[in-house]
């Protein structure tokens, strides 16, 4: 976080000791404490759900009939050999490639949703870190494999959300972040996603939280596909509880 230092009082002393002067000082310095970060590996599993563009076809989500996703066309020289329709092209004795025929926007989002206390209970400075550095190396694993997102980061007043897709982009977010202080309680971050209608906005969700998190979150999962990470105390092993519409990782961190 952002931590300010300041000089009051200066005094100089003769080489013996016996004699010294005090020198008023007013000198401020303000610093930086960046998480630390957490190996981590994202990857894109499978398709994600979106809106495609100019429609209002909801893409690969349950009850969806869309049937016409790429155009097929013949290959050029200079055309990007990760779109070569590999099976395709074997059959037909040719280069075939896979053309983007209805461009889909799929929203990412990244929130860590911690505060100093849940309920009456106070949360150790480790699980809030550790819950930081996961956030933070998420977010930047996800910028190295090219895989646009937004970080949303809870304040007093509601959630920030900040659009990244490069590495100055997740600079400038740390650079807010930082300077943003904890929130009193755990949890309010699922109250501003719902109540502000995030779910519109956002159609895959990574949420970091502590500890526990609140049952009813679970019911947006018919509009957002959701990842819960939970950072827990204790020693135990990472608990993975898969489920069709969503999956919950809780992560022991020593307290």
């Amino acid at each position: 976080g952002s931590i300010d230092f300041s000089i009051e009082n200066v005094y100089v002393y003769d080489i013996f000791g016996l004699y010294g002067k005090k020198i008023e000082q007013g000198t401020k310095a303000n610093i930086r404490v960046y998480p630390g970060i957490t190996p981590v590996i994202v990857e894109q599993a499978g398709d994600c759900p979106g809106y495609i563009e100019d429609s209002s076809i909801f893409d690969n989500k349950k009850g969806s009939d869309v049937s016409e996703v790429y155009g097929l066309r013949d290959y050029y020289p200079g055309d990007d050999v990760r779109l070569v329709h590999w099976k395709l092209s074997g059959r037909m004795q040719k280069m075939i490639i896979r053309e983007p025929s209805e461009p889909s926007y799929y929203q990412n989002l990244v929130m860590v949703d911690i505060g100093l206390h849940s309920g009456h209970e106070s949360i150790s400075d480790r699980l809030i870190m550790a819950a930081i550095e996961l956030g933070n190396s998420i977010s930047r694993q996800m910028v190295s494999i090219g895989m646009n997102h937004s970080m949303g980061i809870i304040g007093r007043a509601g959630i920030e959300c900040y659009n990244i897709s490069n590495s100055d982009d997740r600079i400038k977010m740390m650079e807010d972040w930082m300077s943003i202080p904890i929130p009193e309680n755990c949890g309010n971050g699922y109250k501003y996603f719902i109540t502000d209608n995030k779910m519109s906005a956002y159609t895959k969700m990574v949420y970091i939280t502590l500890e526990s998190f609140p049952d009813e979150f679970l019911s947006i999962t018919d509009h957002v596909d959701i990842t819960v990470i939970s950072v827990t105390g204790g020693e135990s092993g990472i608990n993975v509880l898969e489920k069709d519409d969503y999956r919950i990782i809780e992560i022991p961190v020593r307290a």
